[in-house]
């Protein structure tokens, strides 16, 4: 899965300038901690509450009465009606919805430029930094509520700005607080990232857990076109989403097709493994209409969601039967290694399994050789512009770049393992020459390792 579309530079300005919070005696007004000029029209934020009409009609000339006009008033030259401004002025909605981070667990994300958080109260938290004598530091704070009606902004320490920590910086006594329609327009890009930030999360979070005879089939949060991920239990995975759907055979043979043609051009496997996602798919949608529908009707006010049916078969039914042929796999390689509980930052969520193949939604699914060679995932973080990087029992470090390659390395080991966008795996030796874009990949290793080394970040380890 690529970045979440925005790069946070273009939403977190790095300048900081003056400026002070208003209590709540009197209008609100908004502290303007940074240099940069907000997009648009420029609309003051004091007056986005007082919109007031326009007039223009005062202007509009009565030409059927013009005999009846003072002196000299041809030469008089009233000004154009203007368009009203309400009318073209765009709106929050009509850039992103409110954001809704229901359901989802905590996480704590660092990017370039900001810190961004789903808190255990379900609240959404950006950290804006600014580096400052060589060390970071959060200048500003928003803070959007779980339904992402309510935002709070502060700068904590009176705009001297806060330590990077495990969590936000406290709340000082002078905050604004606006409501989703109100936010001013320079905070607009913010509250768009934040919002890709939960779909993001969304689309890696089960809703809908079924177990069927041949795979165990999730449908994610991030409705409602909601993504479909499903393992079955002979190795094999599918991933569904509203674009694309990718295959892998339990082979590590992978295929990413785009509609009914592309359909039309997978083998017989994979075919087979698509109508049986596509079969679990409707089962799990008529599943969540009803559920949904319980809920809503509930007034005990209780969650339904997520909700997990059946469980996995003892034995299991397989596909390799007389409509498939038969590829004896070992038992080891029979699945790629399951990971433990993890936290959100690995954006798997209990058993989203295609993950441990896949971290990404464009990168190429691990083949079985690799995955025989490399140990259990022990942490995974999302590194921006990147993709997804994970260490391993087995001392290695995983790189699953947002293009479809990948990446073995082990600290100490002059051997490297690059899998390219379509599969092809090749290893390199300690004397080879390494070719231009491996070396490439190789120079986002340093920040890799220590994004993962970081004693800072323990909400990415697994519980």
């Amino acid at each position: 899965m690529r970045l979440l579309g925005t790069d946070l530079q273009t939403a977190a300005p790095t300048a900081a300038g003056g400026g002070s919070f208003h209590s709540s005696r009197g209008p609100l007004g908004v502290h303007n901690s940074w240099t940069d000029k907000p997009t648009g029209r420029g609309v003051n934020p004091q007056y986005m509450h007082h919109n007031l009409p326009s007039n223009s009609d005062s202007y509009r000339e009565n030409t059927s009465g013009a005999d009846f006009q003072p002196p000299h008033s041809r030469e008089l030259k009233l000004p154009a009606a203007k368009p009203s401004m309400d009318k073209e002025k765009k709106t929050l909605r009509d850039i992103v919805p409110p954001l809704c981070a229901s359901r989802l667990k905590p996480i704590r994300q660092k990017t370039k430029n900001a810190v961004v958080s789903i808190l255990d109260t379900g609240e959404v938290c950006m950290e804006l930094l600014k580096c400052q004598s060589g060390q970071e530091r959060v200048k500003e704070v928003l803070r959007i509520s779980c339904d992402g009606s309510m935002v709070t902004i502060y700068q904590p320490n009176g705009g001297k700005g806060f330590p990077v920590l495990d969590c936000p910086p406290a709340p000082p006594e002078d905050i604004l607080i606006c409501s989703y329609e109100d936010l001013p327009e320079k905070y607009w890009k913010k509250y768009q990232y934040a919002s890709k930030f939960v779909q993001l999360v969304k689309s890696k979070t089960p809703k809908v857990t079924l177990y069927t005879k041949y795979a165990k089939v999730m449908l994610m949060e991030n409705s409602p076109s909601a993504d479909l991920e499903v393992c079955f239990y002979d190795g094999a995975k599918t991933h569904k989403t509203s674009e694309l759907v990718r295959v892998v055979e339990k082979s590590g043979k992978s295929y990413t097709v785009k509609g009914e043609v592309g359909l039309s051009g997978l083998s017989p496997e994979s075919r087979m493994y698509v109508e049986l996602s596509d079969e679990g798919h409707n089962m799990c949608r008529s599943l969540e209409a009803a559920i949904t529908a319980e809920e809503q009707r509930s007034t005990k006010n209780i969650p339904f969601f997520p909700i997990t049916i059946g469980r996995k078969p003892v034995n299991p039914d397989s596909l390799c039967s007389s409509s498939l042929p038969s590829h004896p796999v070992p038992p080891d390689a029979a699945s790629p290694p399951q990971p433990p509980q993890i936290t959100p930052s690995m954006i798997s969520y209990d058993g989203s399994d295609f993950t441990t193949a896949s971290l990404s939604k464009k990168s190429s699914p691990v083949r079985q050789d690799l995955v025989q060679s490399t140990g259990q995932v022990v942490k995974s973080i999302f590194v921006p512009n990147v993709g997804w990087a994970s260490q391993l029992t087995s001392g290695e470090v995983w790189v699953q770049f947002n293009d479809g390659s990948q990446l073995v390395v082990q600290a100490g080991v002059s051997c490297i393992t690059y899998t390219f966008p379509d599969g092809r795996i090749t290893r390199y030796k300690e004397n080879e020459k390494l070719p231009e874009h491996v070396k490439e990949k190789l120079h986002c290793l340093s920040t890799i390792l220590g994004l993962l080394a970081n004693p800072t970040a323990h909400h990415l380890q697994p519980h």
